[in-house]
């Protein structure tokens, strides 16, 4: 199954696979700004700075990750910024990293299943294109109901995530030309926590 909104102008864009075994949930949106503005937007989450957006939501899933006798989110992230593959960054794993394009984390929170969060920046007329990727590999029927019963809420988090991650890498690099970034204000109205 592969369901597919958004257009071919600067709107954002949002893919839903369901093949062989892997979903997928892919958005991406245009930026107007340089990919590596992005890539430090998106390379600095987790940790004391959060996930932007629904940070309660993250603390919940943290909490349950923790009492199913996972890590949680009490593990951090070495650095605000710098990642290398093999570091951890909460409950996640960095699996690959390309600065200033790709980040790939690997979920190693307790799931019926197998959880990735990618990011990519790629140069587009003159800004860039983020694209944010949230796969998973559902084991067994309960994998797949896991999924499902959690996707209306996913499909929220992640929408708002990648709108963070925006206004996150435009104020970064405004406050590199211009002064302290005016986006902490709309990125901390998104987070609902």
């Amino acid at each position: 199954m592969l369901f597919r909104s958004g257009t071919t102008t600067d709107e954002p864009t949002y893919e839903y696979h369901d093949l062989r075994g892997l979903i997928r949930e892919v958005r991406s949106l245009h930026i107007e700004t340089s990919p590596d503005a992005v890539f430090r937007a998106f390379s600095s989450l987790g940790g004391e700075q959060g996930w932007l957006t629904w940070n309660w939501a993250w603390r919940v899933r943290g909490f349950l990750d923790r009492l199913l006798g996972g890590p949680g989110l009490q593990r951090g992230r070495r650095d605000p910024q710098d990642l290398h593959a093999g570091e951890v960054v909460d409950f996640w794993r960095v699996e690959r990293v390309e600065p200033p394009h790709l980040l790939r984390l690997r979920g190693e929170m307790k799931l019926p299943g197998l959880a990735w969060l990618q990011w990519e920046a790629n140069t587009e007329r003159g800004g860039t294109r983020l694209t944010q990727t949230a796969g998973f590999a559902p084991r067994g029927l309960f994998g797949a109901l896991y999924w499902y019963m959690l996707y209306p809420f996913h499909r929220l988090i992640f929408t708002d995530m990648i709108a963070a991650i925006g206004l996150l890498a435009v104020g970064s690099q405004m406050s590199s030309h211009e002064g302290p970034p005016s986006h902490q204000a709309d990125v901390a109205a998104r987070d609902v926590s």
